[in-house]
């Protein structure tokens, strides 16, 4: 092989694999920052409907929302599909009913997750004990 093909070959190479990083990049996960998302079911058991809880996830990284009875606040980290909550601060209300319900299955259920995706309007959060699945406002 001639040193022109040989140089030719590589550049034809370089630019088929920058193509590829590029359509990589393009098809990473972007998860909608700002956006309020009510939950509807966990483990496939949907979430009264009088108290649903919800998650909201700021450009940097602030979680927040209702768990169905107390407002919730602390930080998610988003790194392509994974994701991860960490300590959640709370308000401490009595909670009776389908809002203490809620919080005792959402919560747990928030701080476990492991990643993500969006099907539409629906996001669906990954745990050990099964999807955590929203839809959007």
């Amino acid at each position: 092989m001639k040193r022109g093909d040989r140089i030719l070959r590589r550049t034809v190479l370089a630019g088929l694999a920058l193509v590829a990083a590029g359509a990589a990049v393009a098809q990473a996960p972007r998860f909608p920052v700002d956006a309020v998302f009510i939950a509807e079911s966990y483990a496939g058991a949907p979430f009264a409907r009088t108290s649903r809880p919800t998650l909201t996830i700021t450009a940097d990284g602030k979680a927040s929302g209702t768990s169905g009875c107390n407002r919730y606040f602390g930080a998610a980290t988003l790194n392509g599909a994974a994701i991860t909550f960490g300590a959640m601060g709370m308000t401490r209300m009595a909670c009776f009913g389908a809002g203490a319900d809620n919080e005792r299955a959402f919560m747990p259920a928030l701080a476990a997750a492991t990643g993500w995706r969006m099907d539409r309007r629906r996001l669906t959060l990954e745990t050990p004990g099964g999807a955590l699945v929203f839809r959007r406002r």
